[in-house]
């Protein structure tokens, strides 16, 4: 689900979230991002797939899987889209205010390393941006590291 900007006198923020319908770590944070997506609804959230020979009708299905069918998610052909954000793994979020990134990296800091995860986050980095907006702060770039999958073709 695309969900609405509120202007409210500021620039609106977009996530981008580089996705990939095979990379696991990936899969297991789908439900954190529909809660999102259903908490902040002046938020627009955006599933970018940066996966080479991605179809579209492998795109829908992975849609159905997870159950985010009202969710913009395209194809990122040639990765294209995740090189002009920064973006090198999934998955993995890049916070635009208007034109301007104020924010790429990790969704949360559940995972601390390949394959070892903490019981819950204790920083909700997406969150934390989000509020940040939300209350009027002054928005610099910041970036947390994430682990996943890195994009084939980025380093």
């Amino acid at each position: 689900m695309t969900l609405a900007l509120v202007g409210r006198g500021r620039e609106g923020l977009r996530v981008e979230l580089y996705w990939a319908t095979e990379c696991p770590i990936a899969g297991r944070y789908v439900p954190e991002v529909k809660r999102m997506m259903e908490r902040h609804g002046d938020v627009v959230f955006e599933f970018w797939f940066p996966e080479e020979g991605l179809t579209e009708a492998r795109l829908e299905r992975w849609k159905g899987e997870y159950g985010v069918k009202g969710a913009a998610a395209r194809r990122d052909e040639g990765a294209g889209r995740a090189r002009r954000a920064g973006a090198r793994m999934t998955p993995e979020a890049v916070v635009w205010m208007g034109e301007r990134v104020v924010y790429r990296g990790r969704i949360d800091d559940r995972y601390v390393g390949w394959g070892k995860t903490k019981g819950a986050p204790e920083r909700r980095d997406v969150e934390e941006v989000i509020a940040a907006w939300r209350a009027g702060r002054e928005m610099k770039m910041r970036e947390a590291r994430g682990y996943g999958c890195v994009i084939e073709g980025m380093k």
